[in-house]
């Protein structure tokens, strides 16, 4: 069922009459538009607030058979009042399609004001457009989409997204805006959640020396903290995929993540700083007493201790930012032709790791390249920055008591064991605390549920 606005028709009618005749008519036509008008404000408000409810049950219920179709004269009288507004909405909130013709790019920007007005909470509202009359538009929704086509560059020079064809909308939203959405997420909390850890081991150290003030890392060391953990992570939220193209257009209910917010959500927010927490006092106190307090009550000690403890937190988080890490391909050189690609699919040599089977790029084992890189790199640094010559010593703002500290540090039994300890611990509280997320907790990811 298709209904029409009724107010736009009481304004069209006969030909318009001359002289008196007109204007009486004219007197007519307005006090049956604002009789109407009245009657539509005096519907009943309490269900008008919209407050997240079901689309499917409620007052509200969308209807499959109803539709509404809006025009321009209609909208002059409703937009722009609050009472009209609402009592609009409740009546468009049940239609499965709204179609608005011959409206100005003005009364455009308007219908999506009101929707964002008349939800709460406040969705996020997506605008698409090819012309200039779509501008106003575009820039009022939360995000705007611009067709490049045969009307020009306007629309796509004022929106957030631009596309080629409409057709293009769908995997836009389904699969990168998803894909973008998860990777997003992902750096935001692991880039919280690194620096967490690193001022929990450096709260630990001063509850054991004292309060005095010093610091359990050199400086230099601690200024390149997040150049050392950061490649992989990069990687991730570059590249990272946790269902394929094809699944996330197939499966479309994929997309509630997103609109739900589950990723960025409070209580993943809370359970990333709790596992910073944890993670923070279980690498401080395994590198404790493992080197039994000498470093931390002993002040030539205290740049081996802390270069132990240092070396021993990075690789620690960099297993965390590859358990983070959805898809990635082993025993792939990243450098390979498409046909390359095929061929070793067919023949089997191709192994992906991941939640789904993906026809995945070679692209994907730069994952494993950035995790050595960035280990190497650190390494690298320490050694350059302790055989600086000592003449530079003096002359740039260096501490001479770390050098040769990386030479003695790296021959340790206790380095290496610390080495590859923490990073198996914090990897076994990782897997424990997934596997009970998985068998005790209710899922909160739609794959899960699905």
């Amino acid at each position: 069922t298709i209904v029409s606005s009724r107010l736009a028709e009481d304004r069209k009618g006969p030909a318009r009459p001359k002289g008196r005749l007109h204007f009486a008519e004219e007197q007519r036509r307005t006090a049956i538009i604002q009789q109407r008008l009245e009657k539509i404000k005096a519907l009943p408000q309490e269900a008008g607030t919209t407050e997240a409810q079901s689309p499917s049950s409620g007052p509200l219920a969308t209807r499959k058979d109803l539709a509404v179709i809006l025009e321009g004269p209609a909208l002059l009288h409703v937009l722009n009042d609050a009472a009209l507004e609402l009592a609009l909405f409740r009546i468009l909130h049940q239609c499965v399609a709204v179609i608005a013709c011959r409206v100005s790019p003005k009364q455009k920007a308007l219908l999506v004001r009101t929707v964002k007005k008349c939800i709460r909470p406040l969705p996020v509202t997506l605008a698409i457009g090819d012309g200039a009359n779509d501008v106003a538009m575009l820039r009022e929704a939360q995000v705007g989409v611009g067709i490049s086509g045969r009307e020009g560059q306007q629309a796509v020079n004022s929106s957030d997204f631009a596309i080629a064809e409409f057709k293009f909308l769908k995997p836009l939203l389904m699969v990168h805006g998803r894909w973008s959405y998860r990777r997003q997420a992902k750096v935001i909390l692991y880039s919280f959640y690194k620096n967490m850890v690193l001022v929990v081991t450096l709260f630990s150290y001063a509850t054991q020396s004292g309060y005095s003030g010093s610091t359990a890392y050199e400086d230099m060391l601690i200024s390149g903290f997040n150049l050392f953990l950061g490649l992989p992570i990069i990687v991730a939220g570059v590249f990272d995929r946790d269902v394929t193209r094809e699944y996330a257009l197939k499966h479309t209910w994929l997309y509630s993540s997103g609109r739900s917010n589950r990723d960025l959500s409070t209580a993943k927010i809370l359970k990333w700083i709790v596992e910073a927490l944890v993670h923070g006092v279980v690498i401080f106190w395994l590198g404790f007493y493992s080197y039994g307090g000498a470093g931390v009550y002993n002040a030539y000690d205290r740049w081996t201790w802390g270069t132990i403890v240092f070396s021993a937190m990075i690789q620690a988080l960099q297993v965390k930012a590859l358990f983070q890490t959805d898809t990635f391909v082993m025993t792939q050189f990243p450098l390979c032709t498409a046909a390359e690609l095929r061929q070793r699919r067919q023949e089997g040599r191709l192994r992906c790791l991941g939640l789904f089977e993906e026809p995945c790029c070679s692209r994907w084992s730069w994952t494993w390249t950035a995790w050595y890189c960035s280990i190497a790199f650190f390494f690298a640094f320490a050694f350059l920055y302790s055989d600086f010559p000592d003449a530079l010593y003096e002359d740039l703002p260096l501490n001479p008591d770390y050098e040769a500290v990386p030479h003695v540090t790296f021959s340790l039994a206790s380095h290496w064991l610390l080495f590859v300890l923490v990073p198996i611990t914090v990897l076994v509280l990782d897997v424990f605390q997934a596997a009970v997320d998985t068998l005790v907790l209710p899922p909160s990811d739609p794959i899960e549920v699905g």
